[in-house]
């Protein structure tokens, strides 16, 4: 607010308005999730403005930017809101049988094609008025979970500062060629693993590991491999490329299908198509790091009963998530937790 500004004259409704136009950057799509009309929320980003001193959305072309305050307001804004919401409706306990509440979880698709039918299945058993609401990552995870409207972030196992985690389950790297690919016999060498054309996953930084994010590094793969260091069959990290980038793991068994492509996905998820794309699943010519998937969620969230009972069914469901069957675990690979 403007020096002087007297918080008593500040209307706190008008909080709630503008969490939605840092969030949504757009007058439109602010009135949506407010419930409001176009005209009433520009008159609420006005009043914002003469309240602040600063325009705070700024149109470029088409769109709005954030004014360098607005964009300090962000997450500061988004945490006073949320407590508001969880001081209003607080609840010393939580029953899922009869109580009405909607999560809104954001994960892989990965991560999705192995949680969510099981935890849809379970919450219509448990708590016929919870709803979820699923989403996949735009953002890094700390980000993500400063927002006002997200309870629960599950991804790669990082080190975060300032958020509560919990491993829900484990998986390893294979990879996965066309099942009448007939350049590739009953393993994978390292020479036919450099030699193919690769399909590589399109990796995002909202992961947050710094590891990952290595300029020129723009695939996972290339990533995971990079990570791996010198091999005897030579560093595959120095010839990596990728030939074919798509932006989901869920796809690559199908994209696979048919050419001469290798890809590296999680084995469970391979496991999962292998009948359906057509795929054979082969070891790595390297040894791959483990893939740890972790749920994330705030010090707010820590102590809410509904969220607790979220979290405990998640971690139920996980826990009931079966190990790979088609090739066990070889107890020599270094266990490093880079994704």
């Amino acid at each position: 607010m403007a020096p002087g500004a007297n918080l008593r004259k500040f209307d706190l409704n008008l909080l709630v308005a503008l969490d939605a136009l840092l969030r949504t950057r757009s007058v439109t799509r602010a009135g949506e999730q407010l419930n409001l009309t176009q005209s009433a929320v520009s008159a609420e980003l006005r009043r914002l403005r003469r309240m602040f001193g600063d325009e705070l959305l700024v149109r470029v072309g088409r769109q709005y930017e954030l004014t360098a305050l607005a964009q300090d307001l962000i997450e500061p804004v988004s945490d006073v809101v949320a407590r508001i919401k969880r001081t209003i409706e607080h609840r010393r306990t939580f029953d899922p049988a009869v109580e009405a509440r909607r999560f809104s979880v954001v994960m892989s698709d990965y991560a999705m094609l192995l949680l969510l039918q099981p935890a849809l299945c379970r919450a219509a058993k448990q708590a016929p008025g919870v709803g979820l609401e699923t989403r996949q990552f735009n953002d890094q995870i700390q980000r993500l979970l400063g927002q006002s409207g997200i309870d629960l972030v599950i991804g790669p196992n990082l080190d975060l500062d300032g958020v509560h985690s919990q491993r829900l389950f484990s998986d390893r790297f294979v990879c996965i060629v066309s099942a009448d690919n007939p350049e590739v016999g009953d393993e994978l060498t390292a020479e036919q693993f450099e030699s193919l054309p690769h399909l590589s996953i399109a990796w995002q930084s909202w992961l947050g590991n710094p590891h990952m994010q290595r300029p020129g590094a723009g695939s996972f793969t290339g990533n995971l491999v990079g990570l791996m260091g010198p091999r005897s069959a030579g560093d595959l990290s120095a010839v990596y490329h990728s030939d074919v980038i798509a932006d989901s793991f869920t796809l690559a068994p199908f994209l696979v299908r048919g050419t001469r492509l290798v890809a590296v996905v999680p084995e469970r998820l391979a496991e999962h198509f292998r009948e359906m794309a057509g795929i054979r699943i082969m070891e790595p010519p390297f040894k791959a790091p483990d893939l740890h998937e972790t749920m994330y969620w705030t010090d707010l969230a820590d102590t809410d009963p509904a969220h607790a009972w979220l979290r405990g069914m998640i971690m139920d469901v996980a826990a009931g998530i079966p190990e790979p069957s088609l090739a066990g675990p070889d107890p020599d690979r270094r266990m490093l937790t880079a994704v």
